[in-house]
């Protein structure tokens, strides 16, 4: 569902609506499969707050198939933009292993620019400061926009 046009909306819209409550969002994202490839792919769960995401397992080689997919790299980059610092590296570790494949495919070396995949590898201390600050310019962001 995830690599198709309307699941992919679905998703995105699930991500980023702060109308639906954490629970039932945690309930369809650990669901959440990849119909079109061999094996599911299940997403973890939310932490305690709904706008950050936690995945507790590694699925091994669904990251890469999601992002060289035209809607599940859609699906991908909602995932990334509300996931934590642990959760990042855990995207960013698999989809390093297959960086040469992904900056071959149309729709993963977005991905690649995206998430510094090339950063990542070669400096990763700079790679996790500049992540953590993008994670807290987005929740002061968030505050100010609910004052």
């Amino acid at each position: 569902m995830a690599c198709s046009p309307a699941g992919s909306h679905v998703y995105d819209a699930l991500l980023a609506s702060p109308s639906v409550p954490c629970k039932p969002r945690r309930k369809v994202l650990h669901g959440l499969q990849v119909s079109a490839g061999p094996g599911a792919l299940l997403w973890g769960s939310l932490q305690r707050r709904p706008t950050h995401l936690t995945l507790p397992c590694r699925p091994q080689g669904n990251y890469v198939f999601l992002a060289c997919n035209k809607h599940g790299s859609r699906v991908l980059d909602a995932i990334w933009s509300r996931a934590t610092l642990p959760a990042k590296r855990q995207i960013a570790q698999e989809l390093a292993e297959q960086e040469q494949q992904l900056r071959d495919d149309p729709f993963g070396h977005h991905l690649v620019r995206n998430f510094a995949l090339t950063h990542f590898l070669t400096r990763r201390r700079d790679w996790d400061r500049h992540q953590e600050a993008e994670i807290k310019r987005r929740e002061l962001f968030a505050e100010i926009l609910e004052d």
